[in-house]
């Protein structure tokens, strides 16, 4: 999120899609075709149209997003467009509507090299639709919340099994912390070794024998 500066025409637009993924969860498809009066700045939220399941939906931004937005359809979006019309929100620098592949291919010249080499991590617009859902659901899980319904909802899947797959995700960290702090664990790299089943059952089963 840092990586696009702010203070440049094509930055700032940039920024406001990546911004947007996140905190939306729109499919790239659904941001590219995002028409300007399906925005509703005062309540935060944006009316996305026949995405992938065909249902209409609502999705909820950020003030921080919204704030950017802004600042992107005032300042940015007539200069990208020129003497040009269009009623979609993200324009290409050649004053057309920006379209998925065209945005994926800026990307990979412009960040997808400088994410790799700093995280060892390959980056697409998806990633950001992932990553905000993972988040979500790691936060609820810490607060005790089920947030799950209100997830599927953003992310615009038709079955909670769908949206299921990012618990998997969401839960690693506690799995990580689970086998770097737990007494048991630590007790186990202590011995320098993981004991056998055979070495657990045996002992037992010969004391019961003897009895």
């Amino acid at each position: 999120m840092s990586l696009p500066d702010k203070n440049d025409l094509i930055g700032t637009r940039d920024f406001c899609v990546m911004s947007l993924l996140y905190s939306s969860m729109m499919r790239p498809k659904e941001i590219f075709s995002l028409k300007l009066k399906d925005i509703d700045f005062r309540l935060k939220q944006i009316l996305v149209r026949r995405p992938k399941n065909r249902k209409d939906r609502i999705v909820h931004i950020d003030t921080y997003t919204v704030f950017f937005i802004k600042k992107y359809i005032k300042d940015v979006r007539p200069w990208l467009l020129k003497s040009k019309q269009s009623d979609n929100l993200f324009i290409s620098a050649t004053g057309t509507d920006l379209n998925r592949s065209a945005f994926a291919a800026h990307f990979s010249r412009r960040y997808r090299p400088v994410i790799k080499e700093k995280f060892q991590k390959d980056v697409t617009a998806y990633t950001f639709r992932h990553s905000s859902a993972t988040h979500w659901l790691d936060s609820g899980a810490k607060k005790k919340k089920d947030i799950l319904p209100y997830v599927q909802r953003q992310l615009g899947h038709e079955s909670l099994e769908s949206t299921a797959i990012y618990t998997h995700i969401a839960i690693e960290p506690l799995r990580q912390m689970f086998k770097q702090y737990h007494p048991r664990e630590l007790d186990l790299k202590k011995l320098h070794k993981i004991p056998s089943p055979d070495d657990i059952i045996s002992p037992l089963e010969d004391d019961k024998d003897s009895k």
